[in-house]
């Protein structure tokens, strides 16, 4: 048997799960509040919707004493690099903390990024009901990037799978780096997720435009 404290939300409870129980089970017998869009991790790992069908054994976690903690539509997390899923536009985690630095991570290449500053630029900018300008987001080729409440500057770095991403320092003499990143990052990161979300709709918007550059350019 595995000892388990399992954490959701602002509640916490002691239980005991067989090692070979899946995760997901133990889920469902514990009765928490749990929709597959939300984050499970256990002991800092954070779980892919196939690993949730597992059993804890088959996982690899084999310690007596286990923490499960579900992130309730959080879109940043502390995992480790090798573990962040990919190909989703608000893919958790949203935000990685390493250290002394937090990764932004964007749904968008840099050069994916670079076609909506040239042919679709508008799709960038969130404006409010009068037309003013309220969240942005752009690419810059010399910095790490920058997030903020009224935008986000990718660098052209990126994760292995060509995601854009940026990289925030953080006060090394922080005593809890995720909380100082939820409150100094946190509605830049909801932001730039609805934006990026709005921005996934105008795909096809902007290869017709590109398509119909091509059109007008040619060689000869």
């Amino acid at each position: 048997m595995i000892k388990i404290t399992l954490k959701y939300g602002e509640k916490e409870k002691k239980l005991l799960a067989p090692e070979m129980q899946s995760v997901s089970d133990f889920l469902k017998d514990a009765a928490v509040d749990f929709s597959g869009g939300d984050g499970v991790i256990v002991s800092d790992r954070l779980l892919s919707g196939d690993e949730l069908n597992k059993s804890f054994i088959e996982l690899g976690l084999t310690e007596s004493e286990l923490t499960v903690k579900i992130e309730y539509d959080l879109p940043w997390v502390n995992v480790n690099p090798e573990e962040i899923p990919q190909g989703s536009v608000v893919y958790p985690p949203k935000a990685q903390i390493i250290g002394c630095a937090c990764n932004i991570f964007s749904a968008f290449s840099p050069d994916e990024l670079r076609d909506f500053q040239h042919y679709l630029p508008e799709a960038l900018v969130k404006r409010d009901a009068k037309g003013d300008p309220v969240f942005a987001i752009s690419l810059d080729e010399k910095s790490p990037g920058s997030l903020n409440e009224y935008g986000a500057v990718f660098s052209t770095k990126t994760t292995k799978s060509g995601n854009a991403v940026i990289t925030i320092l953080i006060d090394p003499e922080c005593d809890d780096p995720e909380e100082a990143v939820r409150e100094t990052l946190g509605k830049g990161i909801i932001n730039l997720v609805e934006q990026e979300e709005y921005l996934m709709t105008r795909n096809k918007d902007l290869e017709e435009k590109k398509s119909l550059l091509n059109e007008y350019i040619s060689l000869t």
